[in-house]
């Protein structure tokens, strides 16, 4: 059997309505910066929870690891993708690594509490 190069084989499509039953509560922890389209899967992860539903989401920021193939620099960014995505957020958390470097250059972790309006 032939393997599909990489660089050929098919991206995988999140489906939207793939959950009949949805969740009271969703937490999603540093996935987003994994991923090519993360505006999509948070609009996957609104469709997933109920009207009323809350959800926990987290993002690395300023890390450029190797399988980080999203870089997102600020808090402003994933709170926009929430955003439209349709959540309404109700409290964001930063934490940082301590040290002198510039805000831009240093690693962190943004936390958002989000809610499914009713």
């Amino acid at each position: 059997m032939k393997a599909t190069p990489p660089d050929q084989a098919a991206s995988p499509k999140i489906s939207h309505s793939s959950y009949d039953v949805k969740a009271d509560f969703l937490i999603c922890q540093e996935v987003l910066e994994h991923l090519e389209n993360p505006a999509e899967f948070c609009r996957w992860l609104f469709d997933m929870i109920r009207p009323g539903g809350q959800a926990f989401i987290t993002a690395a920021l300023n890390a450029g690891h190797s399988d980080h193939i999203f870089l997102i620099r600020h808090p402003v960014e994933v709170e926009k993708m929430l955003s439209e995505a349709g959540f309404q957020i109700s409290r964001i958390q930063e934490e940082s690594a301590p040290g002198s470097k510039p805000r831009n250059l240093t690693p962190s972790l943004a936390g958002f509490l989000c809610a499914k309006p009713l």
